[in-house]
């Protein structure tokens, strides 16, 4: 029965490292912008406008940047403006327009075929560094108790062939 336990203790092991596993990929692939466009294509767009559009959502007044850019398709939003945490003040929104003019040139990542700011969130980034280092932690731990048993049973299947091959 002790065996039993020894692989339920692995399986768990291996459990946990792939659901942080699958919790470092959702981090690297998603966000505004996702971590991954980081390394991603970066392409020049135009500014067709750029202003603040207010309503009312649950209640409150929310104020949300909101930049047109001329995209090869149609023209579309500029995602990525307001990161992992936004207030929705009227000052956050104009101060996330105020680079952006109409008629300006510029650069945006490229992610799927649309265009996200070219900044980076550091929270979001941060935390898919840390899922993937804890992730291969878990899964490295995991696989080192699993070699090591495996080397320990070896070993002792070897010593017991020997003391059999002696009688």
């Amino acid at each position: 029965m002790r065996w039993l336990a020894s692989l339920a203790g692995r399986l768990g092991i291996l459990c946990i490292g792939l659901f942080c596993l699958q919790a470092a990929y959702f981090a690297w692939t998603t966000g505004d912008p996702p971590p991954a466009s980081l390394f991603g294509p970066r392409a020049v767009a135009s500014v067709v406008e750029a202003k603040v559009i207010s309503g009312r959502q649950n209640g409150s007044l929310r104020h949300t940047p909101l930049i047109r850019l001329a995209w090869p398709s149609e023209p579309t939003k500029l995602r990525g403006l307001q990161g992992s945490f936004y207030n929705y003040r009227l000052e956050s929104a104009e101060a996330a327009i105020r680079n952006y003019r109409a008629g300006d040139r510029i650069t945006v990542r490229v992610v799927d075929g649309l265009p996200y700011a070219d900044r980076n969130d550091w929270f979001r980034l941060g935390s898919a560094v840390w899922m993937s280092l804890f992730a291969g932690a878990i899964l490295g731990v995991g696989g080192a108790v699993a070699i090591a048993d495996g080397a320990r049973k070896l070993r002792r299947r070897i010593s017991e062939n020997a003391s059999k091959a002696q009688d």
